[in-house]
Parts: structure tokens; sequence; C-alpha cells
């Protein structure tokens, strides 16, 4: 990882805890250049990161399309003391990285599934979410289920 990159990433991310996760685990996320043309015009000026209160109890999280050789891992980084980050989540997300970016999806939307869903599901988010777009493909929402105490998710688009 470039000290340039270093630097961005560290710039895009407001909290310490996490920054400071990503530089001294030397971690590289996708950024706007990794993306095809069309991806990258659709894309939030930080695709790779988006940093949330994922659960309630108000730990910090950060969600994270990480660059691990010739790999593209989607990856839900929790730190519950502000001290132990580990990754709580992981999904190779290699096939798609081209075209692949990150939004917050804000506590309190509510999801519904696509109309191609064979069960149709709606949920009401009780903390932030994050949705990995898959560029004209699909968008599928992670997020916190208290109650299963396990990460869920909901495909929202085709």
């Amino acid at each position: 990882m470039t000290l340039l990159s270093i630097l961005l990433v560290t710039c895009l991310v407001s909290d310490p805890t996490i920054a400071q996760w990503i530089d001294r685990n030397g971690v590289e996320v996708i950024e706007r250049k990794d993306l095809s043309p069309a991806a990258a015009a659709s894309s939030p000026s930080s695709p790779g990161i988006v940093v949330a209160k994922f659960r309630a109890d108000d730990a910090v999280n950060a969600a994270l399309l990480r660059k691990v050789k010739d790999q593209v891992l989607f990856q839900i980084v929790a730190c519950p003391d502000r001290a132990n980050c580990s990754v709580a989540f992981e999904q190779d997300v290699s096939r798609y990285s081209r075209i692949t970016y990150l939004e917050k999806v804000p506590k309190g939307t509510t999801l519904r599934t696509t109309e191609s869903a064979e069960a149709q599901r709606t949920t009401k988010l009780r903390d932030d979410g994050v949705r990995v777009n898959y560029f004209e493909k699909a968008a599928v929402v992670y997020f916190w289920d208290s109650g299963m105490k396990a990460w869920e998710s909901i495909g929202v688009s085709d």
C-alpha cells in the first residue's frame, strides 16, 4: 500500500479507531479508479468504505471493500471496545469488484425485497446498514439482527 493510499483512506475515515486499524493492518480499499467508468460515475466519493453504527452497542463499525492480493473482500469490521477491532463478517466479491461499491443505509430505513424474490420480506432497520451495490446487477443490504445476534442481508434491487 502506498503512503498516498494510506493517507487518503485515513482522511476518509473520521473515526480514529477504524483509521488506526486500517493503518495497523495495511488495509487497501477499493477507490473510484478501481471501478469501471460507469460504476465510478454512480458511486459515492469513497466507494470502498462506510463507517457507521451497525449495532446498538455503540461500537465503532466499518464496512470495507478490501483489496487482498488478487481478491476483493467485503468485510464488516467491529471495534467493540475501541481497541480490539476484528472482522465480524466477510464475503468474497472479487468476481464483481469492478462494479461493486458501498453506501450507508440509515437507521429507520424500511427495506423491501426485490419483486423477483419468491418470498417478499420487509425489514425496518433498527441500526445503520450497508448497501453493497453491484452496478446495474443487484444490491444487497447487510444489517445486524439484534434478535438473532447475527448479520442478515436482504436483496433490494435487480
